[in-house]
């Protein structure tokens, strides 16, 4: 099972634990590609490192490559918003955006290929 992230406690309200996990991800904002690379990951969004600012509640769409330990690899795609960026301004000095993105319209499918690459132990 994997880890829940640093700085997870015991009162956390989110209804899906996050794992420490990191993937790539590709994500699509206005007609700009940006790759990103996740910092954990659960069914219902994720936290990711991304080379510049995005506005909060920005509509992206996402992709996750998920490598299976069997050595398989997934592809899930779906719409999300965003809903923190760390830092929360745009800066001239930052080289890296923090983005805590949050699933819309993730299918029942593509959340049991997350569940189970979860699930893996790596």
């Amino acid at each position: 099972m994997g880890h829940k992230a640093s700085g997870d406690t015991g009162s956390d309200r989110r209804r899906d634990e996050r794992h420490a996990r990191t993937v790539a991800v590709r994500v699509a904002h206005d007609a700009d590609g940006l790759r990103a690379q996740s910092l954990n990951i659960s069914t219902r969004g994720l936290y990711c490192v991304v080379p510049r600012y995005v506005h909060p509640f920005s509509k992206l769409r996402v992709a996750l490559d998920l490598p299976f330990a069997s050595g398989e690899h997934a592809t899930v795609e779906c719409e999300a918003v965003v809903v923190r960026v760390e830092p929360d301004t745009p800066s001239p000095t930052a080289k890296e955006y923090r983005l805590a993105v949050y699933f819309l319209n993730l299918d029942r499918g593509d959340a049991r290929r997350i569940e189970g690459f979860l699930a893996e132990s790596h």
